[in-house]
């Protein structure tokens, strides 16, 4: 009984203390717990603790909280070149609960709302980008969802998402 107890038991590094997104991870940042009955999937074995010291984490680590493979990145976010941009989506032009940190996606521009004289040039147009995080809007009806892109995109993207004109798809395997 005690083989079966410790053999379903996985040792996983979590946050010992709240660390905002972009920040440092220091040593004293991170702990190892254990979780029994298997483990989440993704998260980060207790011996690559020291791998993740020095790095930045990709959104907020919670106390307490299990640190996913997409928690901690090389550099700030955003790095060099790129630009975060935020999003406020209606229903239907995200998927829900599917947008995870560090997701792929492509943002598409959808049809100006116009008589039809004049053409969009910018219609159909796809930015790829990244997740940073999400949340739901206070109307409750909407998502806001921050996005990492090229920086030479974000003023198109941020125009677009102005005019209600943004959609995001996620792909299989992003």
């Amino acid at each position: 009984m005690i083989y079966t107890r410790i053999s379903s038991e996985t040792a996983v590094v979590a946050a010992a203390q709240t660390v905002y997104r972009g920040e440092t991870i220091e040593q004293g940042d991170l702990t190892t717990i254990t979780l029994r009955g298997g483990s989440l999937p993704q998260t980060v074995p207790a011996a690559r603790l020291a791998d993740l010291v020095g790095k930045r984490a990709a959104y907020d680590l919670i106390e307490g909280s299990v640190i996913g493979s997409t928690a901690v990145v090389e550099q700030a976010i955003p790095a060099e070149g790129r630009a975060i941009v935020g999003l406020k989506l209606a229903s239907g032009r995200a998927p829900n609960n599917l947008l995870l940190p560090s997701s792929l996606v492509r943002l598409i521009a959808m049809p100006a709302a116009t008589d039809g004289s004049t053409t969009d040039k910018l219609e159909g147009s796809i930015f790829i980008g990244r997740v940073v995080d999400q949340s739901p809007g206070a109307d409750g009806t909407s998502i806001l969802v921050n996005v990492d892109v090229e920086a030479g995109a974000a003023p198109t993207i941020a125009l677009l998402a102005a005019q209600d004109r943004i959609a995001i798809v996620r792909d299989a395997g992003r």
